[in-house]
This record gives structure tokens, sequence and C-alpha cells, in this order.
């Protein structure tokens, strides 16, 4: 397996910021600590919520466009990270 990275939003938007995009959200399992990303929708809520789930290599790219794209159609979204600090393994 490649090298373990940790990627920053700008790696996975390249659009000027908006409400939707990606902010840190950090939580902990037992002693890993995970580095999510939470979009939120435009306007005041309540709005409902969604986990987006990592795939195998880890919190990328599409991962973090699919929780902008459901924060742009309203729902609060977070994209999970399943290795901890945020890793992403571009080839698995």
């Amino acid at each position: 397996m490649d090298e373990m990275q940790t990627m920053d939003d700008s790696q996975a938007m390249s659009n000027p910021q908006t409400k939707n995009d990606p902010q840190p959200f950090d939580y902990r399992h037992k002693d890993t600590q995970l580095k999510g990303k939470l979009c939120l929708p435009s306007g005041s809520g309540p709005f409902p919520a969604l986990l987006v789930m990592a795939d195998a290599r880890g919190l990328g790219p599409g991962v973090i466009r699919r929780a902008r794209t459901l924060a742009q159609e309203g729902y609060v979204a977070l994209a999970t990270d399943l290795y901890g600090e945020g890793a992403f393994y571009p080839n698995p």
C-alpha cells in the first residue's frame, strides 16, 4: 500500500469559497483522532443530516465532493474519516 497522505480542502475543491465548502470536523473513536469534513447548506435550518462514508481509500476528493453536493441540495453532510487524521491512500 502506498504511503498515507493527508488531504486538504484545496485538493478536493478548486471553486471559490462558499457556505457549502468543507469545514474541518474533528472527532474521536477510542484512541484514534478522526478528521472529517462538514458541509453545510445555505439558509437557516433545521436541516436533515447525512453521513457520507469514505471508500476504501479514505477521505478523498470524491467523498468530499459528494458531501458538498448534498449540502447544495439542503442537507448537512459529514464526510467521514475511516483511518484517522484525514488519511487518504491514492492507490490502494
